[in-house]
């Protein structure tokens, strides 16, 4: 399973349509199609009813994006938390290299 296809997935679901999912991430729309047909393959169920060019989510669909959303979530915190380590790593390099703002460190 793919990060793009969850992405295709949760901008579909949100958004109601390939279209706005495929304007949403910046891809196009036959793009969208193919990767929710890719992550159906890989999951080995339909997530979408198609009827004349039109998808409506199945039952399994709306259960799984319940989990998808929390694996979104999830994946914002960890972005999140990299950055603010990021952060702490440039602080404290900052401030060993600068011996005047290194003393209340040094001084603990």
């Amino acid at each position: 399973m793919k990060i793009k296809e969850i992405e295709a997935f949760d901008a579909f679901m949100k958004h109601g349509t390939t279209k706005a999912a495929a304007e949403t991430l910046g891809i196009s729309q036959s793009m969208v199609s193919r990767l929710l047909i890719g992550l159906e393959e890989e999951l080995g169920f339909a997530l979408f009813k198609r009827a004349r060019n039109q998808l409506s989510p199945t039952s399994e669909a709306f259960l799984y994006h319940a989990s998808v959303l929390r694996l979104m979530a999830s994946i914002r915190d960890t972005q999140k938390t990299q950055m603010l380590l990021l952060i702490i790593k440039w602080v404290v390099s900052s401030s060993l290299l600068n011996p005047f703002f290194a003393i209340p460190f040094y001084s603990m």
